[in-house]
């Protein structure tokens, strides 16, 4: 029960944030102004998307290596992955949104819809990542669950360079001067 409650927590103080950089949009002078402070705010919000899939990882090679089976905290951190990535996604979204394409380079362009691509790939991922999870816990055949088991993990090694692949892509936007 106490971790639900820390998700649930989470995602409503994720949520809230979200929910905070809306409501400003609609409630400011200037939406050019927002704007500005979401592209600030951006940054800092994908290090969560970078952060817990990482810590994840670590998790599952730790489980494997004790031989423990996936339980509450290993599924709390793949809903906080979930969160970091979709967290880190929407609010690079909203940037993508509100640039000037006609002021970026053909590279820079590129570079963007790129990274913005990556960064929707990585959510659907993660859901996926999820769904195989409940499918995990549903399952009572253990060949089945452990074929499902590596089948996520090896997703989850695969994400965590692509987003390090996704963090080095926006790192050139950023302060390349692409953008």
């Amino acid at each position: 029960m106490k971790r639900v409650s820390l998700i649930l927590l989470i995602s409503f103080v994720l949520l809230l944030t979200l929910g905070a950089l809306a409501s400003a949009h609609e409630n400011a002078e200037g939406a050019k102004e927002l704007t500005i402070e979401v592209m600030k705010v951006h940054p800092p919000f994908t290090h969560f998307g970078i952060a817990f899939p990482v810590a994840l990882l670590v998790l599952e090679i730790a489980y494997l290596i004790l031989r423990r089976k996936p339980d509450g905290i290993e599924f709390t951190f793949i809903v906080l992955a979930l969160l970091g990535v979709l967290l880190a996604t929407l609010s690079g979204y909203y940037v993508y949104t509100h640039i000037d394409e006609e002021s970026l380079s053909k590279e820079g362009l590129e570079l963007l819809e790129s990274h913005e691509l990556l960064g929707f790939i990585l959510t659907g991922v993660y859901l996926v990542v999820l769904g195989l999870r409940i499918a995990y816990s549903l399952i009572k055949d253990e060949s089945k669950k452990n074929i499902i088991r590596w089948i996520y993990l090896a997703i989850i090694l695969l994400s965590v360079f692509a987003g390090f692949f996704q963090g080095y892509l926006g790192g050139e936007l950023a302060y390349g001067g692409l953008v």
